[in-house]
């Protein structure tokens, strides 16, 4: 399974990369028609830099929860190994407990409520996903959405009507 989140990852990641790109060049013609003073190449322009913008959005949505995919499954992944070695642990605990005549009425709740509070250690590589392109642990932003944003507000104070 978590294979095939990081292949879905890679594959969203790519189309992610593309869209960018073609809205980098729909920017780009944008900017060179307005520099140019051409009314007619400026609105088709910002036609095609808004519909590179919408796949784009559409692409950065699509990753994102690519994104989160693998890092929740990696998280219930752990969670199974941690049941599975905690269980018969807890049992231990509970066993000696009783067998010890201590007074504890949940000695395996005890411990796991122990544990809780214990401070964590950073996590180790080897405990994350395998391979050298997982995902970035922070949301992905894209900065050429944020150009796209500038550009159209630039274009309304600039009193181009398109």
């Amino acid at each position: 399974m978590a294979t095939d989140l990081m292949r879905e990852y890679a594959r969203t990641a790519a189309k992610f990369e593309k869209a960018e790109n073609e809205l980098t060049a729909a920017l780009d013609k944008l900017e060179a028609a307005r520099d140019a003073g051409d009314a007619s190449a400026i609105t088709t322009a910002y036609k095609r830099a808004q519909r590179a913008e919408l796949d784009c959005s559409i692409a950065l949505g699509v990753v994102e929860n690519a994104r989160r995919a693998v890092w929740l499954d990696r998280a219930r992944q752990a969670e199974a190994e941690l049941e599975r070695m905690a269980l018969p642990l807890l049992s231990v605990i509970r066993h000696c407990h009783r067998a010890g005549g201590a007074m504890v009425s949940n000695p395996d709740a005890a411990a796991l409520s122990r544990i809780g509070c214990m401070s964590l250690p950073p996590v180790a590589s080897n405990l994350l996903p395998p391979g050298d392109r997982f995902p970035p642990i922070v949301a992905i932003e894209s900065l050429v959405l944020d150009r796209a944003e500038e550009s159209n507000i630039t274009l309304l104070r600039g009193g181009l009507a398109v």
